[in-house]
């Protein structure tokens, strides 16, 4: 019972004891904060780039449709894909240091809509395909 009269008393010394270790720390805190800042900043030209990357190189065009090629076309998306969900990856570690800081969370909106344009590829290739198939199938038959 004695304790327990003493246990405001000793909550208040373990609180503050707390705080004063929090600010033993804070200039070590917003050093590391500095330096995930920076490795954001440099991340963020990175996903900019691939962006940019993506939208030259991935198979928006009807060119492969065209000659027939589309196994180029699959192997592009799939080649985009692997490499988005690995940035994609990073950008997870990134935010988890952001919340491990109380930092604000970073956005990364051009890898969702590289994730987004991926699927619609997808299914616009596989309609491509489809429906060329079809058609050179119909080109043997004699009418």
């Amino acid at each position: 019972l004695n304790e327990l009269e003493h246990a405001p008393a000793q909550w208040q010394e373990v609180d503050r004891a707390a705080f004063n270790e929090k600010e033993k720390i804070l200039p070590l805190q917003n050093q590391e904060m500095q330096k995930i800042r920076v490795k954001i900043e440099g991340f963020r030209t990175e996903v900019q780039a691939f962006r940019a990357d993506f939208l030259a190189k991935c198979p928006f065009g009807s060119e492969h449709a065209i000659s027939g090629n589309y196994d180029k076309s699959y192997a592009t998306i799939n080649e985009y894909y692997e490499r988005t969900m690995e940035i994609k990856g990073h950008a997870e570690k990134f935010n988890d240091l952001e919340l491990l800081f109380d930092m604000a969370m970073s956005d990364y909106r051009p890898l969702d809509e590289c994730q987004a344009n991926l699927k619609l590829l997808k299914t616009l290739w596989d309609m491509i395909v489809l429906v060329r198939e079809t058609f050179s199938a119909w080109y043997s038959v004699p009418w």
